[in-house]
């Protein structure tokens, strides 16, 4: 597996000095991040890898600065009359649509492939709909193997 960062990275990226016993936990961050990437990437990893090293680094310190930033559970917090949404689903083993569309660019730059061809990930999705007053109108449920599809 590549790792696409390091914590030197990740400190040069986003200016924060990571003390020196935090340093083996962002490492992890960092290499998980490149993980869940690289099986996104698919067939095409190596590729990439070769032709956008820099935009791989970038993605992969930006994803876990994110997902790191946030307190865990909180999507959003009102400091003015206090006002604390709570986040009912992790979204840190998540690529974002942003994150993925840049990667699905870099696939198909480097391996000529459609990227939902290239990719290597499946998707399973559920999406329902609901009447003026509230009452389940319709679901659709889908399975794709590959790449998100469009």
């Amino acid at each position: 597996m590549a790792s696409y960062a390091t914590v030197e990275d990740f400190e040069l990226r986003t200016g924060t000095d990571v003390p020196v016993e935090r340093e083996p936990t962002v490492q992890a961050w960092l290499d998980d991040t490149s993980a869940l990437i690289e099986l996104y990437l698919g067939e095409c990893a190596e590729k990439v890898e070769q032709n956008y090293p820099d935009v791989l680094t970038a993605v992969t310190v930006s994803h876990v600065y994110r997902a790191s930033s946030v307190p865990v559970g909180v999507r959003t917090e009102s400091v003015g009359a206090t006002s604390v949404s709570y986040d009912t689903e992790s979204h840190s083993l998540v690529l974002s649509r942003d994150e993925q569309d840049l990667l699905d660019s870099l696939i198909e730059a480097s391996c000529e492939l459609d990227a939902a061809a290239a990719a290597g990930v499946g998707q399973i999705g559920l999406r329902y709909d609901t009447d003026s007053e509230g009452e389940l109108s319709g679901v659709d449920l889908w399975i794709v193997s590959g790449g998100h599809r469009r």
